[in-house]
């Protein structure tokens, strides 16, 4: 089975669907006079400090695809790259200018310049957000006194560009086709604060009114505090869907997922339910785990976990958990598991569990041997029991693998950062037994 390595600890804040974004060659630093260009980058900063007035400091984006301060794109689709400039003259203390840039007739003019009050740039995504063909610049901006971003939008009218403010504040965004009709959609991510309730907003342009609107709203979770992961990819039945892993004041973390019903016309986000008043998420998990495709078949998985069996006297602490990975349908909002793994985020690995293995095993961590071992669960209800070992993973470092430390009967599977990933098959076989072709198949290293 082919799979993916598990991305469990980075942080994930991603803008879809932008194409071909490069930067104009500058340095990325904030800078006050920035070194000299030549050609078409020469005319690009001329232009600039004729806007400035002089001296000025580049600013960059924080966060998404683009993080340089000059992006060049063609974004009227008309064979020439355009210049956007991202800037602070010097005589100013906290507004930043946004600039569009275009060649025309060989020389290189200014068809927009805008200044937001806002200190920061957080995020910035291209892509056609008003249906003409052509692509359009959402810009997201932050400051230092709130923890919400602010958005305006940039469009073509005719030779020049023209600015809509969005009036909402939020603490993410995503730019995606999310309704299926080859047009972008805004996606806007509050989280909640005292009495006002987290949110998720879709935003459209609507051609008569040259505005942008929002078109759905739907309720998410307000015990969320901060965004994790958020993602774009498919639902089992191929529909365009936003995941996104919060983490809660209690450390735990859950997913939810946005996605449009054609049907009822609405945005939706089954994984959240609040049933007589009281919220819940089956994803809710105390793991690192985020959302991913991790069988690389085009389909995003979402992690769930349960405990693995155990008998009534063992401690907890030495139970493996079970990550199932799940797909999601959009027409009925249900999960269904694709694969199922044990976890070893100390050392770096997991194991995919097999299919022969299900509901029939548990495992045990002992992190001192810094090993995890599987064993036969033999049994049912009260009566049932730890019973035969079937394999033992662990992992030991290459100085004491070299000089036979505790190695007899281990079999050398993986070597990676100064580590030796062995296994250990018991002689007698079983049902259950596998092979040491089976056991690589499915032992992964989570950044391998």
């Amino acid at each position: 089975m082919k799979t993916k390595p598990l991305a469990l600890f980075v942080l994930i804040f991603l803008c879809t669907t932008l194409a071909g974004c490069t930067s104009a060659g500058f340095d990325n630093t904030d800078l006050l006079r920035p070194p000299r260009a030549t050609g078409d980058k020469a005319q690009i900063q001329e232009v600039i400090e004729s806007k400035a007035g002089g001296d000025y400091t580049l600013k960059y984006p924080q966060n998404g695809e683009h993080r340089s301060a000059i992006i060049t794109q063609d974004l009227d689709k008309d064979g020439i790259e355009e210049a956007i400039a991202l800037y602070r003259p010097s005589g100013e203390t906290s507004a930043t200018h946004i600039l569009f840039i275009k060649e025309i007739d060989g020389v290189w003019q200014a068809t927009g310049d805008f200044t937001n009050q806002n200190t920061e740039v957080d995020k910035i995504c291209i892509g056609d957000i008003d249906g003409d063909g052509s692509d359009e610049v959402a810009v997201s901006w932050s400051n230092y006194v709130a923890p919400v971003n602010q958005m305006t939008v940039y469009l073509h009218n005719g030779k020049k560009m023209r600015e809509i403010q969005i009036d909402e504040t939020y603490s993410q965004f995503v730019l995606s086709d999310l309704t299926n009709d080859d047009i972008e959609d805004i996606l806007l991510l509050s989280l909640g604060a005292s009495d006002i309730p987290a949110t998720a907003k879709l935003l459209q342009y609507n051609t008569d009114l040259q505005a942008i609107y929002t078109r759905s709203v739907t309720e998410m979770s307000s015990a969320v505090t901060r965004y994790t992961s958020v993602q774009t990819g498919k639902t089992s039945d191929k529909n365009s869907a936003v995941f996104i892993d919060g983490m809660s004041m209690n450390n735990t973390l859950t997913t939810e997922v946005l996605y449009w019903n054609q049907e009822k016309a609405s945005l939706e986000n089954p994984l959240y339910t609040v049933k007589n008043g009281v919220a819940s998420n089956i994803t809710e998990r105390a793991t690192a785990s985020v959302c991913q495709d991790i069988n690389s078949d085009g389909i995003m998985e979402i992690p769930t976990v349960t405990f693995m069996p155990k008998q009534s006297t063992e401690k907890d602490e030495s139970v493996c958990n079970r990550t199932d990975w799940n797909t999601i349908h959009a027409k009925d909002g249900k999960l269904a598991s694709v694969m199922q793994t044990v976890i070893n985020s100390t050392d770096g690995y997991y194991f995919i569990i097999p299919d022969k293995w299900t509901d029939k095993i548990t495992a045990r961590i002992d992190t001192t041997a810094r090993s995890i071992t599987f064993y036969e669960w033999v049994g049912t209800g009260r009566l049932a029991r730890k019973g035969s070992r079937l394999l033992t993973i662990q992992v030991f470092t290459e100085k004491d693998w070299s000089e036979r430390k505790g190695t007899e009967g281990f079999v050398e599977m993986l070597n990676h950062s100064g580590l030796i990933y062995a296994v250990r098959v018991p002689e007698e076989e079983s049902a259950l037994t596998l092979s040491l072709s089976e056991i690589s198949e499915n032992l992964k290293l989570i950044d391998g």
